[in-house]
């Protein structure tokens, strides 16, 4: 029974004396007995930029992809010599590579229109103004 009371009276001091040290070392603000730091190494952008940036992101990602699909099918059409099925494989590939270019290029123009229209910035973005 004394080791459990002798154990309790050392994690009180130690939550005691952590929680003293940690208030004397606050970099922040203090709201009630919590620091919150003041600085917390985050951009100070805002949820649009933010959004925007992330848009940007996945369309550049998609469009990477494609492209890499693009050029993977090409070489496929090239060594498809005497093989009909390939070819055709190859040339429905590139044709889907096209289109998955052409809808990422559509996705980031729409997005990048709703973005100036929502924030009221107007037309600029990739078409200048």
């Amino acid at each position: 029974m004394r080791h459990y009371l002798f154990s309790g009276i050392v994690a009180l001091f130690a939550f005691v004396s952590a929680h003293a040290l940690g208030a004397a070392q606050c970099n922040g603000e203090m709201i009630g007995s919590v620091c919150v730091p003041t600085d917390t190494g985050l951009a100070k952008l805002e949820v649009g930029t933010i959004l925007s940036n992330i848009a940007d992101w996945i369309s550049f990602m998609f469009g990477s992809i494609a492209v890499i699909v693009l050029i993977v099918c090409g070489f496929t059409y090239l060594i498809s010599t005497g093989d009909d099925s390939q070819a055709e494989d190859a040339k429905r590939c590139i044709k889907w590579a096209i289109v998955g270019i052409i809808a990422t290029g559509l996705a980031f123009v729409v997005l990048t229109t709703i973005a100036n229209i929502v924030t009221g910035e107007g037309p600029g973005g990739i078409f200048g103004g």
